[in-house]
């Protein structure tokens, strides 16, 4: 390819924690130039997840560029500038931001660009090609709107920590906030169907990204066998419908796991004492 797909579109970026980053990141990777703006004063909480680096040789913290999370979670190339928006002439050069770009994507609890004048209809009257991606646990409207949305928090009320653990023992949450990895998929396809549509017609558009939406897709040929069919899965632990043999066997000969307990459980124990 002579270029990649997204040289030339321009993206500001105002989205904080997971999704909202990993949803761009999809375009940056493949040529976006993409804008972050960042406050001093609420810096994004990923900036102080742990692992942290070290401080200076003076025994000084290195400020806010110490969280390997955060490194691993910014993987794409951006820029970066400070706004303090609490001042009018931030708001200024934001829209000048605004005027320049082709989106802007923003991951805000609902009500905090309304606030500003930033909503969708804020930034047409300064952009009106402008495509807008709002990203927030349940949607800017409808009944809980105004309710915070966390990866941990959706998991749950999506069912996924209902089908993992053992049929004998309470729900055990996925190893990872799973919303946060599948909403970003959804997110950056409809960016890019709205890019596609405005290369089409010259209108911009507003994506309203309800997170909980993209989980209970996820969960959909769960929902349907309820549903239809009155089946509700159950835990099973290693166990898998479809797959057959699967799960942990013991082995023949002196390294079998299990041992001479006869409890398949106690080789854990032994694995991490070397002795199984």
């Amino acid at each position: 390819m002579a270029q990649r797909p997204f040289e030339g579109v321009k993206i500001v970026q105002l989205c904080w924690a997971g999704v909202g980053v990993y949803t761009l990141n999809y375009l940056s990777h493949y040529g976006a130039t993409t804008i972050r703006v960042e406050t001093a004063t609420r810096p994004d909480p990923v900036r102080c997840f742990s692992p942290l680096a070290p401080t200076n040789r003076a025994g000084e913290p290195v400020g806010l560029e110490r969280s390997s999370f955060f490194s691993i979670t910014h993987t794409a190339p951006e820029l970066g500038i400070g706004l303090n928006f609490k001042h009018p002439e931030a708001v200024e050069i934001f829209k000048k931001l605004v005027a320049w770009a082709d989106v802007v994507g923003e991951g805000f609890p609902t009500g905090v660009m309304d606030k500003l004048g930033l909503d969708y209809e804020g930034l047409k009257k300064v952009n009106p090609e402008i495509i807008m991606m709002r990203t927030c646990g349940y949607g800017h409207t409808g009944p809980m709107a105004d309710q915070p949305g966390f990866g941990s928090i959706l998991t749950a009320l999506t069912m996924m920590d209902t089908i993992v653990g053992w049929p004998d023992r309470p729900p055990v949450a996925p190893s990872t906030y799973y919303t946060d990895q599948l909403s970003p998929m959804y997110a950056a396809l409809a960016i890019m169907a709205a890019l596609d549509y405005r290369r089409r017609t010259g209108r911009g558009q507003y994506i309203d990204h309800a997170q909980i939406e993209a989980g209970l897709n996820y969960m959909t040929p769960l929902i349907l066998d309820y549903e239809i069919n009155g089946r509700e899965i159950a835990r099973n632990g290693n166990r898998c419908d479809h797959a057959a043999p699967h799960g942990v066997y013991r082995c023949q000969g002196d390294d079998r796991m299990g041992g001479d307990c006869g409890d398949d459980r106690c080789s854990v124990a032994q694995l991490r004492k070397g002795s199984g």
